[in-house]
């Protein structure tokens, strides 16, 4: 993965590599990777 410092955060975890076999990429891996560090810039609490 490159540096994309003018980039959304949706694009640059665009650019990771996927490592599930086909058969068990039921939903994309932007969306599974996605809600972490939005929750952190967020200022999710961890509890």
């Amino acid at each position: 993965m490159t540096p994309c410092p003018a980039a959304s955060l949706r694009t640059c975890l665009e650019g990771v590599s996927d490592p599930r076999s086909a058969h068990a990429r039921r939903h994309p891996l932007t969306s599974l990777l996605f809600p972490a560090p939005a929750a952190v810039i967020g200022g999710a609490d961890p509890c």
